[in-house]
């Protein structure tokens, strides 16, 4: 079988598993049969995704073996939230965005669809990490799920009101990227980002183009005519698939549309016979609404 990472990593994909297996060995860690995750004894899950995208960006094999090494031991020591006060729980709620096929073990009411591909999670800020509670249990704050997820947001705007967010434009395609782990939270405040930004208020344009490749960048695109949009796709979908593939914290390769119908998948990179083209899926009532033009 083909090792799901051999197109990432290379010549350095025997290196990553070889690293990779000491380290789960330490922790008497099961692989997943499709070598994308394991298990730990006490049910804990981890992915490997982000492991390889740090991998391709390491020069040798010491380098690889002490970054796997930081990284379970920062994942594993995480449950040091259950030593926060309420208080401290409180002012550490987040909210980011991950993969929708993250290995991630939550309950339900901690986990909720943003976009197709992509989901929201509530986390909490520590200071080597964020931890994610398996459970409404393991959040020691009393409150109803509904003021958790308003917590965790309130929390995430103010830590990217702070934070320096910068601002590239390349065309019509506006780059929003920071340090924040929570970057990807912008998305839930457009109505307050965009104006400042961009120039434009959101839902002002016929329609928003976007994308969250990674933890750190959101890609957004106002859109009002069908060149834009055309001009926006070639821009946009081959930088997010290319993000999304070698950054670390991958989110989406999808590029969205988000208009008064909701949002929905629109473009997207895809191989075939060893070529990318772009596939775009244009929702019927958009096609219709940009033919009346």
């Amino acid at each position: 079988m083909t090792d799901p990472y051999e197109h990432l990593l290379g010549v350095r994909t025997p290196m990553f598993r070889a690293a990779l297996e000491q380290e789960l060995a330490a922790l008497q860690a099961t692989v997943d049969d499709d070598g994308r995750g394991a298990e730990l004894p006490d049910g804990m899950r981890v992915g490997f995704d982000n492991l390889a995208r740090v991998a391709a960006q390491c020069e040798d094999y010491a380098e690889l073996r002490d970054v796997l090494h930081e990284h379970f031991r920062i994942m594993t020591s995480g449950r040091a939230q259950e030593e926060l006060s309420p208080d401290e729980t409180r002012a550490a709620l987040r909210v980011r965005l991950v993969l929708e096929d993250s290995t991630l073990t939550m309950d339900g009411s901690l986990v909720r669809e943003f976009a197709p591909g992509a989901r929201a999670v509530l986390a909490i800020d520590l200071p080597e990490t964020l931890y994610y509670p398996p459970s409404r249990a393991a959040i020691n704050l009393d409150a109803s799920v509904d003021e958790l997820w308003q917590i965790g947001l309130d929390n995430t705007w103010r830590e990217l009101a702070e934070c320096d967010v910068t601002h590239q434009r390349h065309g019509g395609v506006h780059v929003l990227e920071s340090e924040s782990f929570c970057t990807t939270g912008i998305v839930y405040f457009l109505d307050r980002v965009m104006p400042g930004l961009l120039g434009v208020d959101f839902g002002e344009s016929r329609a928003l183009l976007f994308s969250v490749p990674d933890r750190h960048t959101v890609v957004l695109c106002p859109i009002d005519t069908m060149d834009e949009v055309m001009a926006a796709v070639r821009l946009a979908v081959p930088w997010t698939w290319e993000r999304f593939e070698h950054e670390p914290g991958g989110v989406s390769p999808l590029t969205y549309v988000w208009d008064d119908h909701g949002i929905a998948p629109f473009a997207s990179l895809e191989e075939h016979d060893g070529t990318a083209r772009i596939v775009v899926q244009m929702p019927a009532h958009f096609d219709e609404r940009f033919r009346s033009e």
